[in-house]
């Protein structure tokens, strides 16, 4: 299959197989995505998995006791968060991405992009090998109680949460919105 098919195929994955992804697979992606990065790039990087029961558990709590501790979060009732944090715990696998947040605007920008592009490698990588990926990054993940519970060091930058797993069900393509329509002309050139 061609990169083109592989990008213009792969889907963000919500629904997961309910099987252990194999850490030598896992592990094997992470390292072939790094390996298609620039590594000095990716030495700001810093990559958490979580795939054994127990990390899921403790993921799953963190990020519920963040949820709750936000005002809406403060508005759901307990039930609702005790499902929630039920059905994350049952994901197959979660990637917490984290990049140095220091250094000048640039550095800080370049250290961001490059983790962000090892991120959409590392998608890639895994949809080609039957493994879906939701790369997670919702404001309730940026609080300091979520970067505490996380353990995200205030020298640190949150990249995202990746969720993974094998493939149970794919989303159908939606319409793309034509590139052109995108681009503009810089004025005066």
């Amino acid at each position: 299959m061609s990169v083109a098919a592989i990008v213009k195929g792969r889907r963000s994955i919500r629904k997961f197989e309910e099987r252990d992804v194999p850490d030598s697979l896992i592990y094997g992606l992470l390292e072939q995505a790094a390996n298609l990065c620039d590594r000095n790039a990716l030495q700001a990087t810093r990559v958490v998995v979580a795939n054994r029961k127990e990390s899921r558990d403790r993921l799953s709590r963190a990020l519920t006791e963040a949820l709750a501790a936000t005002r809406m979060g403060k508005l759901m009732p307990g039930q609702l968060l005790d499902t929630m944090s039920r059905r994350f715990a049952e994901l197959p696998g979660h990637l917490i991405v984290a990049v140095k947040d220091d250094g000048s605007a640039r550095t800080k920008d370049w250290q961001y992009a490059h983790a962000c592009f090892f991120m959409q490698t590392l998608q890639l990588l895994a949809w080609e090998q039957g493994l879906g990926m939701f790369w997670r990054s919702e404001e309730v993940m940026y609080s300091s109680a979520a970067f505490e519970l996380l353990g995200i060091g205030s020298g640190e930058r949150l990249v995202g949460l990746m969720h993974f797993g094998f493939i149970a069900k794919t989303p159908r393509p939606r319409n793309r919105t034509p590139a052109a329509r995108r681009w503009a002309q810089w004025p005066n050139i």
